[in-house]
């Protein structure tokens, strides 16, 4: 992370580890694995790789980097060493977000629940709500990006 907030040299050195890779699976290959088992595979160790603490830094991503991700997981597919309806970087990311935030809002001892803003009280029978926070105000645009602020809004509606 650079003092801009830029996660360039984080997302170049991920997709280098992960084109050095290429190798060792370009081996099991040759010893016969194929097919979904290839692919948990290549989901267990290469995409976590490229997924590890997205929570943290996806909301920071530029689309050039977002698109170099997205460009690792279009040679896996072009590969064989995944499935050709396997899901986008940024659904992966999404996903692994809304799971996180759902942990985090369901159970009061979890280390970020702390960090959440407080219940909203509302006098009113409203439909109901992916969250029942009150919703803080932005200043900058480097505290909309972050992880909880993401979340709060996009559940929002």
């Amino acid at each position: 992370v650079t003092d801009t907030l830029s996660f360039d040299l984080h997302i170049s050195n991920v997709v280098t580890r992960c084109a050095q890779t290429g190798y060792a699976f370009r081996i099991l290959r040759s010893h016969g694995l194929s097919g979904p088992a290839f692919w948990n595979v290549t989901r267990a160790t290469l995409i976590s790789k490229l997924m590890y603490a997205s929570s943290a830094w996806f909301g920071f991503l530029s689309e050039s980097c977002k698109a170099r991700h997205q460009g690792v997981i279009q040679k896996l597919k072009r590969s064989g060493y995944l499935g050709s309806d396997f899901e986008s970087f940024t659904m992966l990311c999404e996903a692994a977000d809304a799971a996180m935030f759902s942990a985090i809002l369901c159970n009061k001892n979890h280390v970020l629940h702390q960090l959440l803003p407080p219940v909203k009280n509302c006098n009113y029978n409203l439909r109901p709500r992916a969250h029942t926070r009150e919703l803080p105000p932005s200043n900058t645009k480097t505290v909309k990006r972050n992880f909880i602020y993401r979340m709060l809004y996009l559940n929002m509606f």
